[in-house]
């Protein structure tokens, strides 16, 4: 929710807005490597419609940047411990482990269709027919109004990659 009030308020100007969005996407990125799922299609958004390829660029390499390398820096001094210090770059272990080697099917795999069909009724049990409802109708009368649906936009981006691995868990939908 704060990561949304603030990139509502990036533009094409560097301003305080892009460097706290910046910097609450990369902490959730080293938090979480999946967490910023979402915000890729947010950030094409900026880019390409609104012109803030500069500011991005610059929090990039000022905010993120050193964001990244020192968590990256707390993670290997942590997995280091009683050991020689050794980088450790949980992000790129996770798609190593995941989605390259595919270990993931160990712990179940399931079809495409699994969120929409098995997980979402589950979580939403008898309202799951009006959250699709509510979904399309706040998506057209967006478009019609001349504003993009950018939450509805991360959250179908979000629900389709997480569609295309072959591990599901309810909890990655929460």
């Amino acid at each position: 929710i704060v990561g949304f009030f603030f990139y509502s308020r990036v533009g094409a100007q560097l301003n305080k807005a892009v460097v706290v969005f910046t910097a609450i996407v990369s902490i959730q990125f080293m938090m979480r490597n999946t967490s910023p799922i979402g915000w890729i299609p947010l950030l094409f958004i900026k880019v390409f419609q609104d012109g803030a390829f500069k500011p991005f660029f610059v929090c990039a390499v000022f905010v993120a940047l050193p964001i990244v390398v020192g968590s990256t820096y707390l993670d290997s001094v942590y997995y280091s411990q009683g050991k020689e210090f050794e980088w450790t770059f949980t992000g790129l272990n996770f798609l190593r482990v995941n989605l390259v080697e595919g270990l993931s099917k160990y712990f179940g795999d399931h079809p495409w269709w699994f969120y929409l069909a098995v997980f979402g009724p589950a979580m939403f049990t008898v309202i799951y027919p009006f959250v699709i409802y509510a979904s399309y109708f706040y998506t057209k009368q967006m478009i019609q109004i001349g504003k993009r649906p950018e939450i509805m936009y991360a959250t179908f981006f979000y629900v389709f990659v997480f569609s295309v691995i072959g591990h599901k868990e309810k909890r990655f939908l929460l």
